[in-house]
């Protein structure tokens, strides 16, 4: 049994094929969603899968004009099993809306502190501001997905028993294989990052 714990399936020209072929293959998927409202969509159309399950997320690069987003997340967050992605983003594009970023993101993280499911991270440039968030508000199941920061922090989300999840795209790096190396397999995750335009590896 595969499991691919990130994947934009609902970014794909024909997720329903791409779904089907999943279920094929009998290769669990994690469809992560950038806001709530992509979540709504995807609920009736996967509500009669066995192995694409949909994450409901609100994407760091997605925060702007989007507040209302945040409603839909609170209606759903008692019955999702998966929330992803969610998180803060500190590089280049998401500096002019840092400040926007951080205050959804505690607003997610308040609402998801009782919630028993699993919840998957974007973290570029502000992995230890996402960490802290997570310790905050006493967060235990979750994964940094395509971690890309420095080895101390990496080595301090790995001590509070936090997840990494690697992608193709990162075996082809050396700071991916270092990363790679550090991480011990208990807690390493397998992502395929696929999207609109790219090759799910794992179908």
């Amino acid at each position: 049994m595969l499991i691919d714990t990130h994947c934009h399936v609902d970014q794909f020209s024909d997720p329903e094929t791409l779904v089907a072929k999943c279920e094929a293959a009998n290769v669990k998927v994690v469809a992560v969603t950038n806001l709530p409202s992509h979540y709504e969509i995807a609920l009736p159309h996967l509500s009669n899968s066995k192995h694409v399950y949909p994450a409901m997320g609100f994407h760091p690069l997605s925060v702007t004009n989007n507040s209302g987003e945040l409603r839909i997340f609170e209606k759903y967050a008692s019955e999702a099993k998966f929330i992803g992605e969610i998180g803060l983003d500190f590089f280049k594009a998401g500096l002019p809306t840092r400040q926007q970023q951080e205050e959804i993101f505690d607003s997610l993280l308040s609402v998801l502190r009782k919630f028993p499911g699993f919840l998957t991270l974007h973290s570029r440039g502000a992995e230890r501001e996402v960490l802290e968030g997570l310790k905050l508000h006493r967060i235990g199941k979750a994964c940094f997905h395509w971690y890309s920061g420095g080895i101390r922090e990496l080595e301090e989300i790995l001590s509070e028993g936090y997840f990494i999840s690697i992608n193709p795209s990162m075996l082809g790096t050396q700071k991916g294989k270092k990363i790679l190396d550090i991480v011990p397999l208990k807690l390493l995750l397998a992502e395929s990052e696929a999207a609109q335009n790219s090759v799910c590896k794992f179908v």
